[in-house]
């Protein structure tokens, strides 16, 4: 339950708290804004146990992430055969590469909670441009996304056609993979410029927020996409 003492016109913590910041009102209560570190919707064990979740799962992400970069990039560069091979291994390559920028935004919880909190210790919402270091995972995680789903478009676009336009397609490779990442920076720089990105203190990043018309561009909208057009090549 989210308390308000409409007698003393309070914020009574520990779900809210008081804030000067117009955008961060709790359902137009002037003056009071949502906790950064105690989510309404969850227990306190709830949320120690999602926590320690991502805890763990950073920790794998790390350790995975570097065993799969050192297997796409290192192992197999001197016996690629064929041009299957080849284009696996760059796709791959991409993907364990923007694996491990996805981890990496989300560690900075670990060593600043202003990727989700405000100064005042209100929660990081949407409304203005977010600060640095919420921007930073922000990016690294929807980009690398983005980047993971257009890879794997772009591995069953060139695996239907490795047969007939073999050369053509590993040549271009490489220029798929670019404008493919320049897509998915403007699509970045768009949520934010629609002040789209928020912080989400249970995961513990900055994400697309939980607004339905932002959720329905940026996450259902561009996202399937993606999923469509990779399906499609198939």
């Amino acid at each position: 339950m989210i308390n308000y003492d409409n007698v003393t016109s309070t914020c009574l913590a520990p779900y809210l708290l008081p804030t000067t910041q117009s955008k961060a009102f709790y359902q137009n209560v002037d003056g009071c804004g949502l906790s950064c570190t105690s989510d309404a919707q969850y227990s306190q064990d709830e949320q120690r146990g999602v926590k320690t979740s991502n805890t763990i799962q950073v920790s794998f992400g790390w350790i995975f992430g570097f065993a799969a970069l050192f297997t796409m990039w290192i192992k197999p560069q001197k016996n690629l055969k064929s041009n299957v091979d080849f284009i696996l291994v760059r796709i791959f390559l991409c993907r364990s590469i923007f694996a491990l920028t996805m981890v990496f935004g989300m560690t900075l919880q670990f060593f600043s909670k202003s990727v989700f909190c405000e100064e005042d210790g209100t929660l990081r919402v949407s409304g203005g441009a977010p600060a640095f270091i919420c921007g930073l995972s922000f990016f690294s995680i929807y980009v690398s996304e983005l980047m993971d789903l257009q890879c794997l478009a772009i591995l069953c676009f060139a695996l239907s056609r490795v047969t007939k336009n073999a050369e053509k397609i590993k040549s271009h490779l490489t220029w798929f993979l670019i404008i493919s990442f320049i897509v998915s920076i403007i699509i970045g720089i768009a949520a934010v410029s629609l002040h789209a990105v928020q912080g989400d203190s249970l995961v513990g990043i900055c994400h697309v927020g939980k607004q339905p018309m932002h959720q329905a561009i940026f996450v259902i909208g561009i996202q399937g996409l993606f999923v469509i057009i990779g399906n499609v090549q198939l």
